[in-house]
């Protein structure tokens, strides 16, 4: 017997309201425990150091904010902050040195900066400030991942889909880091979303909607900007039958992530003389050429220092050096997808082992047993799986693996889509017994 509509909705609020409600219990009770007694560290933290949860990224970023707080501009460190011996920190990065006292750089994207700005202005130089909004937003995903799922399959596999995300140990720990990916992952999810529903529903609001959170996500991850011209073909070519329309709404799309990305080129320009809305960041990720020291062959290569840019060097280097670079990208693709590194600490080894067991095989199943049978978007989403794998498999892979996070929940949801065929076989089975 059907439900009611009525009673269909009231059980979809109530199972995102379990999702949400877990993934929150979870990312406070298991970060806690990892600091306070796996670390025998203090939890919470303040005056802007937390720990080992700064990294060198994260000094960048919460050194940023602090600058934005005390008028200094939206992306400015102190000057101790930079390593002025390194041959990729100083001399190939555009750094302005203000009073003697701090740089303002376009090294990295601004909107964490002000993310974290807002947090720290908000509730103090805390632990605090930054986790209960990180924990908000990374709850909130597996809110989207179920959402996304149920869109382009059906909710007995969102709900597999959304409470893999929930479990997911990488996305919880991460969610008590000053670094990128929590946000980043919220936008990507939010702007997919927005994207299929506003496609399934011929609704341009969603659309443009998901186009300003786009931008956003760009202005969080400058890697993904290359993405938008696979965006713009899809929505041309697949979003509609309507060709005429599907031109019309991508150049808008297009126009309007351009709109949200120009402030920031504006004050490169304005500050270091450059309309440039991408960042060094984009420079230093496609000039990882080796497996080893990644910057060295560049670097120390003086023939190459006639041009001006690291990504120019980079890619004359990869011109002379085509052989080496495949064989670097074979060893970075390996180790794209492993279950861990050697240079993880060994409760990471567990951890990330077991969560590659569970999740990873599912989810190439599930990619191989949906085609064709998934909704509108499903392309684009698998797209976007590969399209992220193969940009860090071309230029840089991080020893902890970090960089994989973002295509994570994306692969919960083939993951729960395998979970459901073999839900379905079981249940068939059991009622032929």
């Amino acid at each position: 017997m059907l439900l009611p509509q009525k009673n269909i909705n009231m059980t979809t609020k109530k199972i995102l309201i379990i999702i949400f409600v877990t993934a929150m219990v979870l990312r406070i009770a298991l970060n806690v425990a990892r600091q306070e007694l796996f670390f025998q560290k203090p939890f919470l933290s303040t005056g802007g150091q937390f720990d080992d949860r700064i990294s060198s990224d994260s000094q960048w970023y919460n050194s940023a904010a602090t600058g934005f707080l005390t008028g200094r501009g939206i992306a400015s460190i102190p000057l101790h902050i930079v390593d002025w011996e390194s041959k990729i920190s100083a001399k190939y990065m555009e750094l302005k040195v203000v009073d003697g006292e701090y740089v303002v750089h376009k090294v990295i994207p601004p909107l964490y900066t002000l993310f974290l700005a807002f947090c720290y202005f908000t509730g103090g130089f805390n632990t605090l400030a930054y986790f209960i909004p990180q924990i908000i937003l990374s709850s909130l995903t597996c809110v989207l991942i179920y959402l996304i799922a149920s869109e382009i399959f059906n909710k007995i596999a969102a709900l597999f889909a959304g409470f893999l995300v929930v479990f997911n140990l990488d996305l919880i720990f991460w969610s008590s880091f000053v670094r990128t990916e929590t946000l980043f992952i919220f936008l990507l999810c939010l702007f997919f979303l927005l994207l299929i529903k506003g496609s399934v529903k011929n609704n341009f609001l969603f659309i443009y909607l998901g186009a300003v959170i786009f931008g956003l996500a760009c202005l969080t991850r400058i890697t993904l900007i290359p993405f938008l011209p696979i965006l713009f073909v899809w929505q041309v070519y697949f979003s509609s039958k309507n060709r005429k329309e599907n031109i019309k709404v991508a150049f808008l799309t297009a126009l309007i992530i351009f709109a949200v990305l120009l402030p920031w080129g504006l004050r490169n320009y304005i500050v270091l003389g450059e309309f440039n809305v991408f960042t060094e960041e984009s420079g230093i990720l496609v000039g990882s050429v080796s497996n080893g020291e990644q910057y060295k062959d560049i670097v120390i290569n003086k023939e190459y220092n006639s041009h001006k840019s690291l990504i120019s060097k980079t890619l004359f280097f990869i011109k002379d050096n085509f052989k080496v670079y495949l064989i670097s990208c074979w060893h970075r693709f390996v180790l794209f997808w492993s279950p861990f590194t050697y240079a993880m600490r060994p409760l990471a080894k567990v951890y990330k082992g077991l969560s590659w067991l569970i999740l990873f095989p599912a989810a190439f199943w599930g990619l191989i047993i949906s085609r064709n049978k998934g909704g509108k978007g499903t392309g684009l989403v698998i797209v976007f799986i590969f399209y992220h794998a193969l940009l860090h498999t071309a230029s840089f892979v991080d020893l902890g693996l970090v960089y994989r996070y973002p295509i994570q929940p994306f692969l919960c949801i083939f993951a729960g889509y395998a979970f459901y065929e073999l839900y379905k076989k079981l249940r068939n089975f059991g009622s032929k017994a």
